[in-house]
């Protein structure tokens, strides 16, 4: 067979691609150079239009807010020499407040707009800078609200003295700043130079004191040339005044103008049925008709297997294209298709073998982590819960508790990077060499000193381990944490709502070597909790990509049953299954629940006041106020820890 087919002389243009692609290259061309000349024309023209109506109204507006008022030539003379004195007002509250100010000090004044250069001239200073200053922020209210409904790229007025530009009153969008606010905007006091030259419309209004009437771009160098500028004349009184200017960009001008493309459309649709006529045609039979009479030969070798008959067929079917070679392939295709069944069924085996695995290894994680709760119940000091939810079959976050006497109990939440298996190993290693180095003692800078560097020996994949730990005495609710590069713990003193403790980490281990580990002292007061979390909480995605991050986070947590720690983790997870909405889930979600109930049944001290407001929080400890120690001594002396408690 393989000899016949090396023999076989093909014809020119042989082949489904040759016969088709080169009709198909021809009409596609010819569509694309007729649709671009014509979409081009009809651009430009409506482009020209539309740019210069839609501009030439927004000046017409904007110009006749500024003219409506009658004082408007006092005000550009006593704004421009009294810039640095004027408050400049944007908030509508404020400016209501200071209009009321201004009638009462000047109970008969007009309307603000039928204020004459007479009538303002005459009052006291106070009342002149109170009406420039009522005024000018009234206007810049109404540039901004006509920059809202055109939405051009600026939208500004000034005045040229000297080569300068000085400018007054500018339009903002809500996301937009001014000089004064620390934005981008210029404002009244702002200066530019003035080039003559550079913009031909602006050249224009200076000398004639007339509209020019159409966009013109910039000619300096390094302007930005997607923008073009209008620039119309303000007038007060009959006499020049001021300049409107207006930047608008092309490229939003374009898409305005989206119903030229309805033309192209058009054009497309009726060429293309005459393309797919023609293909629909030349397709039936140069393909068509072959693959069916193929078909047909393929079904009787189905129930005969005779493949040196079912090659005859095939080759005076189509002597010429591809489908001949499909023909020729499929007889080592039937071969291919019993070892692929082969293959197939091995697969399968090892797929079912490896679920099985991945399920024994789900059991046996989960069962190295506590799940009885509550976890010492011959205990009175403190109640907690904590749940781990991997993404996958197995998962890399952790928590384990664990006395270390008869008085301290350590907390531990971790989140090990990666997901899967891979995670799931360095998860083990990680939860069994801080459980077994915090019970041999020493200071949890130790324990994470010691254990981070037995984490970098041989991690040569660059896995890496963020440690929340914590040691609580619980007789006097004192503490020490230290952060590896966690999740901020949220904290709820008693009576109080939840509330994160930002401050900065130490490193992850796994890391670096010989890293140290800042400590951070705490005190818990009864009926404090804490709430540690790994970050697939916060980082829980729904469908539409947002996060549910710590804002719903801290919301779950305040309307949770605070006396009840399973309650808080379960009602966080409702929140979030409410957030995602059936979205999968892409990380291991860990969650531990701590409250404090105290060495007695009393109620909490709130004797003690808050902290000063004037107090530097910028480095406060994820529980409570703290002072943060490096020592790596051997022991936890709490005795000689200054803490402040947590109060109401």
């Amino acid at each position: 067979m393989k000899d016949m087919r090396t023999k076989k002389k093909r014809k020119p243009f042989y082949g489904l691609r040759a016969q088709l692609s080169w009709p198909i290259l021809i009409i596609l061309v010819t569509i694309a150079i007729v649709t671009t000349a014509t979409v081009f024309m009809i651009n430009f023209f409506t482009f020209l239009m539309d740019s210069v109506d839609e501009c030439m109204d927004l000046s017409h507006y904007a110009t006749k807010e500024m003219e409506d008022y009658q004082s408007l030539d006092w005000l550009v003379k006593y704004w421009d020499t009294h810039a640095e004195e004027m408050d400049i007002i944007y908030s509508p509250g404020a400016l209501k407040e200071r209009e009321t100010e201004l009638r009462k000090e000047w109970p008969e004044m007009p309307d603000l707009k039928q204020v004459n250069a007479l009538d303002i001239g005459s009052k006291d200073p106070i009342i002149q800078k109170m009406y420039a200053e009522v005024v000018y922020g009234t206007l810049s209210h109404d540039l901004s609200r006509i920059k809202r409904i055109f939405r051009p790229k600026y939208l500004y007025s000034f005045f040229v003295q000297d080569d300068e530009m000085h400018f007054l009153v500018t339009g903002a969008l809500e996301d937009e700043k001014h000089v004064s606010e620390g934005g981008m905007l210029f404002e009244l006091g702002s200066r530019d130079s003035y080039i003559p030259g550079n913009y031909a419309g602006l050249d224009y209004v200076i000398e004639t004191h007339e509209e020019y009437g159409f966009p013109t771009g910039s000619s300096a160098t390094g302007e930005d040339n997607t923008v073009v500028h209008f620039f119309t004349p303000v007038f007060s009184n009959g006499k020049f005044v001021a300049i409107m200017g207006i930047a608008v960009d092309n490229g939003r001008v374009i898409y305005n103008n989206v119903r030229v493309s309805i033309a192209e459309v058009i054009i497309l649709v009726i060429v293309f049925l005459f393309v797919a006529l023609w293909l629909n045609i030349r397709i039936r039979l140069k393909v068509a008709d072959p693959l069916r009479k193929t078909e047909k030969v393929i079904k009787e070798y189905e129930n005969k297997k005779d493949g040196a008959d079912t090659k005859a067929k095939l080759d005076a079917i189509c002597p010429n294209n591809e489908v001949q070679s499909l023909a020729e392939g499929f007889s080592s295709m039937v071969d291919e298709l019993g070892r692929y069944v082969v293959e197939v069924q091995k697969i399968a085996a090892d797929k079912e073998r490896i679920e099985t695995e991945l399920n024994v290894a789900t059991k046996i994680q989960a069962d190295m982590l506590p799940s009885v709760f509550p976890p010492f119940p011959d205990r009175n000091e403190f109640d907690l819960f904590a749940t781990m939810d991997p993404a996958k079959e197995v998962g890399g976050d952790f928590y384990d508790f664990f006395f270390l006497d008869e008085n301290r109990i350590c907390l531990v939440i971790a989140d090990v990077s990666g997901k899967g298996v891979p995670a799931a190993l360095f998860m083990v290693i990680s939860k069994t060499l801080l459980r077994s180095r915090a019970l041999a003692g020493g200071t949890l800078s130790e324990v994470l000193y010691d254990v981070n560097n037995q984490l970098c020996e041989g991690n040569d994949l660059g896995y890496f381990v963020t440690v929340w730990m914590a040691v609580i005495d619980l007789r006097t609710g004192e503490g020490v944490s230290v952060n590896a590069g966690h999740e901020h713990p949220a904290v709820k003193p008693a009576k109080k709502q939840y509330e994160f403790r930002v401050y900065p980490h130490s490193p992850a281990l796994g890391l670096m070597e010989g890293i140290r580990f800042k400590e951070r002292t705490f005190k818990l007061n009864p009926g404090d909790r804490i709430f540690v979390y790994t970050d697939g909480v916060p980082e829980a995605t729904n469908n539409a990509k947002k996060l549910f991050e710590n804002d719903r986070l801290k919301e779950a947590l305040d309307v949770s049953d605070v006396s009840d720690p399973e309650n808080v983790c379960r009602t966080v997870r409702e929140h979030i299954d409410e957030f995602v909405d059936g979205a999968e889930q892409f990380d291991d979600i860990t969650m531990l629940t701590f409250l404090y109930k105290g060495s007695d049944t009393e109620a909490p001290d709130t004797s003690v006041t808050d902290a000063s407001p004037a107090e530097d929080t910028a480095n406060r400890p994820e529980d409570v106020n703290f002072d943060t120690t490096d020592s790596l001594s051997s022991g936890m002396n709490f005795k000689t820890i200054v803490v402040e408690e947590i109060t109401e």
